[in-house]
C-alpha cells in the first residue's frame, strides 16, 4: 500500500477501517503525536482493557506478538503502540520477527509503530523496514508544514477561539514564531486570550511583538531590515537584546548570515528571471516550509546591487572567521560588523 495522508488516516477512523500495521513518524513530531493519539482512539485502544503500549530501544517482539494476537475481553480486537522501537539497531533474527509479525495482527486489530522524535535515521535497514510498512500496513510520515499551511491551521484556530488575525499578521506569527506547530499552539492560546480580555477586533502585530517570543532567526531579520532602512542605532539595539538574551555569538552571526544569504539568492534568481516559488524548489533542502523567507526577501533584494550584496557577504564571511579562532570578545566584533554592513547598504553620497 502506498503512503497515506492525515486526511486519509481521518478517513479510515471515521469509517472504523482500522484493522492492520500502522507506522507513524515524521520531522513534526507534534503531528505524529496527534495522529497516533487520534488513532489509538478510534481504535478503542486508549487506556482501556484492549490497550496494550510498548517503549523503548529495546521492546521485546515476542510480548508484542502476544499483546496483539489476544482476543480481547470485549470481543473485538486490540490496539498495540509499540514507541521509538531502534529499527536501525534490530539484529537479523529480529527484523525476521517483524516481519513475520507484520502478517500476524488480526483483520480487527491495530498495531501502530510509533517514533516520537523529530528526526529517525534513515540507515538502509530503517529504509527497508518502511518499505516493509508500505508493503504490508499503512505508513504515515508527518512532515513539516509550510508556511502557507501553518498559517490556515492558525487562522481556524483563532476563528475557533473567537478571535482572528489582522490582514497579514498571521504570517508575521509565523515569522517570528519559527515553524513548529506545538510552540505557535502556545502561542495563539496566549493570543486569543490576550485579544478576548482587552476585547479586541483582532490579533495586531504589535500584540504578537509584545507577547510572543521572538526566534533568534526573526530578531536577526528585523536587524537585516533595519539595516535595509539605514536604521543602523535600532539595528544596535536588535543585537544588544540578542546579547541580553545570552544568545551564542555563533548562532546570532549564523542568523545574520542566513538573512543576507536569502537576499543574495533571491537577487541572483532575479537577474536570472527566477520566480521565489521555483528557487524554493531548487533548493528544497534550505526553504522548504520556509519559503516565507524568499517572499520576505523578495522585495528587498530588488532594491539592491550585487556588489553590496557581496561586500555583506565578505564582512560577515571575516566576522565567522576571527569568531571561530581569535580570542578576542565577541561583542565588540559583532557590533563593528553591523556597523559594517550598514555602511555597505547606505546609499552613496553625491
Amino acid at each position: 500500500m502506498p503512503l497515506i495522508s492525515e486526511k486519509e488516516l481521518r478517513q479510515r477512523e471515521k469509517s472504523g477501517n482500522l484493522g492492520g500495521v500502522f507506522f507513524i513518524y515524521g520531522e513534526d513530531s507534534y503531528r505524529s503525536a496527534l495522529a497516533v493519539k487520534a488513532l489509538q482512539k478510534a481504535a478503542g485502544g486508549e487506556g482501556g482493557f484492549a490497550s496494550r503500549s510498548f517503549a523503548g530501544k529495546e521492546v521485546d517482539l515476542d510480548d508484542v506478538a502476544e499483546a496483539v494476537t489476544t482476543v480481547s475481553l470485549s470481543g473485538g480486537g486490540v490496539c498495540v503502540t509499540v514507541r521509538d522501537l531502534a529499527f536501525d539497531a534490530l539484529s537479523d533474527g529480529q527484523v525476521k520477527k517483524l516481519k513475520e509479525l507484520t502478517q500476524l495482527v488480526p483483520p480487527e486489530s491495530t498495531l501502530i509503530f510509533w517514533h516520537s522524535a523529530s528526526e529517525i535515521k534513515k540507515t538502509a535497514r530503517t529504509r527497508s523496514l518502511i518499505k516493509l510498512f508500505t508493503e504490508r500496513g499503512h505508513v504515515l510520515d508527518c512532515e513539516k508544514m509550510t508556511a502557507r499551511e501553518l498559517e490556515k491551521v492558525l487562522s481556524e484556530g483563532a476563528k475557533r477561539r473567537g478571535c482572528h488575525f489582522a490582514p497579514g499578521v498571521v504570517g508575521y506569527l509565523v515569522q517570528s514564531v519559527g515553524t513548529e506547530l506545538n510552540l505557535l499552539q502556545h502561542e495563539l492560546e496566549k493570543l486569543c486570550d490576550y485579544a478576548a480580555g482587552k476585547g479586541a477586533d483582532a490579533i495586531t502585530a504589535e500584540t504578537v511583538d509584545a507577547l510572543c517570543a521572538k526566534t533568534v532567526e526573526a530578531t536577526a531579520f528585523d536587524l537585516t531590515r533595519a539595516l535595509l532602512a539605514g536604521e543602523r542605532a535600532r539595528a544596535l539595539k536588535l543585537l544588544e537584546s540578542l546579547f541580553a538574551q545570552r544568545v551564542e555569538p555563533l548562532m546570532i552571526l549564523g542568523a545574520m548570515n542566513t538573512s543576507f544569504i536569502d537576499l543574495y539568492q533571491v537577487k541572483l534568481a532575479q537577474m536570472a528571471r527566477c520566480s521565489t516559488s521555483e528557487l524554493a524548489q531548487l533548493l528544497p533542502g534550505m526553504y522548504k516550509g520556509r519559503e516565507f523567507r524568499l517572499r520576505n526577501a523578495g522585495g528587498r533584494a530588488s532594491a539592491l546591487s550585487l556588489p553590496r550584496l557581496r561586500a555583506c557577504l565578505k564582512y560577515l564571511a571575516e566576522a565567522d572567521t576571527l569568531l571561530k579562532s581569535a580570542p578576542a570578545p565577541a561583542r565588540p566584533l559583532l557590533e563593528r560588523t553591523v556597523l559594517s554592513l550598514g555602511l555597505a547598504l547606505a546609499p552613496a553620497r553625491r
